[in-house]
């Protein structure tokens, strides 16, 4: 028998990725990336807790992220393929229930994850609408009566420190969402907030972007300047 039920596995699953999302504070790509790293060992033990691993972690890219990285797809879709459902069937860890249950989400998430939009960015990172909402909506969480210009940015970068350390992207999207909320809050935007953005060049965020992204940050960035400049 299997050291954790079925029905325990997916369970697992889904909490160590909301830990990772809730409490460690990653994007939804690394959250999930790290949660099948913690469950790679497993599924060495049986051939039905590799299946049931993996098309879990099907289920959450399908059903979590805004786009799947090339890699990730591929390297997924190989390993899926590889699944012998046979052998599963011979190693009796699951009910006839259980097995239907696996094998319709197996052909739910190869049939899915072949129709998302692929990024072909290799490094997992925040998408461009995800940062914005996650900065936001951490400024409204720590929001206070007594809160000054120092106190946003200082609360809002080392929050995002580590994301902006990450990709050239990311940076930005903090820094002009954070100058963003400083207009909101008829706060003057610091030097070195105004310094970073006007050195930024979107062309060398590469593929990390959408085109469409792209021009979506370039048109916050204008604002943002626009904004500083008229202060």
């Amino acid at each position: 028998m299997m050291k954790k039920s079925y029905e325990d596995y997916i369970a697992e699953f889904y909490e160590c990725y909301e830990d990772y999302k809730n409490e460690d504070k990653l994007s939804t790509v690394e959250a999930i990336a790290r949660t099948l790293y913690d469950f790679d060992g497993l599924m060495s033990r049986s051939e039905t807790e590799k299946a049931i691993i993996l098309t879990t972690y099907g289920q959450l890219i399908v059903s979590e992220q805004l786009r799947v990285l090339v890699n990730t797809r591929d390297n997924l879709l190989k390993k899926l393929n590889q699944i012998d459902f046979l052998l599963i069937k011979q190693e009796q860890k699951l009910t006839t229930e259980q097995y239907d249950d696996l094998q319709s989400k197996y052909n739910g998430v190869l049939e899915n994850i072949k129709r998302m939009p692929i990024d072909i960015c290799r490094m997992a990172r925040w998408y461009y609408e995800e940062l914005i909402d996650e900065v936001n909506e951490y400024f409204l969480s720590t929001k206070s009566a007594d809160m000054n210009v120092e106190k946003i940015t200082n609360s809002v970068l080392s929050r995002f420190g580590r994301d902006c350390e990450n990709t050239l992207s990311e940076k930005m999207i903090v820094y002009t969402t954070l100058g963003e909320i400083l207009i909101t809050q008829n706060y003057l935007i610091p030097d070195e907030i105004v310094s970073e953005i006007k050195s930024f060049d979107v062309n060398d965020t590469k593929d990390q972007l959408l085109q469409v992204e792209k021009d979506q940050l370039i048109n916050l960035i204008n604002k943002v300047l626009d904004k500083s400049n008229n202060s």
